[in-house]
């Protein structure tokens, strides 16, 4: 089954090896957000239930106001806290 969400995820490095049945099934727990510039997605130390896969503009990663990356279109975020139940660490 094709989600609407199939072809953003393929081009995202992260998923590069799942076949399509798994891709389907990350595309089916999707959920597209919108955000206004400056809104704060993740804060450090916070429990992590989801990640952020970036289609459109820029997500800007800081720790203590200090600047570590920028993230563009087919980027990610908040993965290893999800996947290893860990805090945020930015």
């Amino acid at each position: 089954m094709a989600h609407a969400y199939h072809n953003h995820l393929i081009s995202v490095p992260l998923f590069a090896d799942l076949d399509e049945s798994e891709l389907d099934a990350v595309a089916a727990i999707t959920t597209e957000l919108n955000f206004s510039a400056g809104t704060a997605l993740m804060n450090e130390g916070a429990g992590a239930h989801e990640m952020v896969v970036v289609v459109d503009g820029t997500l800007e990663v800081t720790r203590a106001d200090e600047h570590i990356a920028d993230i563009g279109p087919g980027g990610f975020a908040g993965e290893m806290a999800v996947l290893t139940h860990a805090r945020r660490d930015a």
